[in-house]
């Protein structure tokens, strides 16, 4: 059968997707996320409620790339993610400490004008 009786973590699984469906909305109602980013998030979430409901996808998906189980690939997909959303969020660390550091400079130079 495709979908069976849903485990523990299944459920776990699905209930916070959902709740970070709702985050994600909210965020998008709040004017802080932009439609791509809300439809990004949506796909993701909405994908993981999929695969945990049918595993039997990420069991098919995982044979087509050439590794053994579904599980694997998740796991392997994953943390392929977090390791880009790692350098975004270098990167943006970056580019803020770039633009404090110009900030602080041009205080300082004001301040000594006066």
């Amino acid at each position: 059968m495709i979908i069976q009786d849903l485990t523990i973590i299944q459920i776990f699984i699905i209930a916070f997707a959902v709740f970070a469906l709702s985050r994600v909305f909210i965020m998008y109602k709040g004017k802080r996320i932009t439609i791509y980013e809300l439809l990004l998030w949506c796909v993701v979430w909405i994908a993981l409620i999929v695969l945990s409901v049918i595993p039997v996808i990420s069991g098919f998906l995982s044979k087509l790339v050439g590794v053994e189980r579904g599980t694997d690939l998740i796991v392997y997909l994953s943390i392929i993610a977090l390791f880009y959303l790692v350098y975004r969020i270098h990167m943006k660390a970056e580019k803020l400490d770039a633009q404090i550091t110009k900030l602080v400079r041009q205080i300082a130079i004001d301040k000594k004008k006066k």
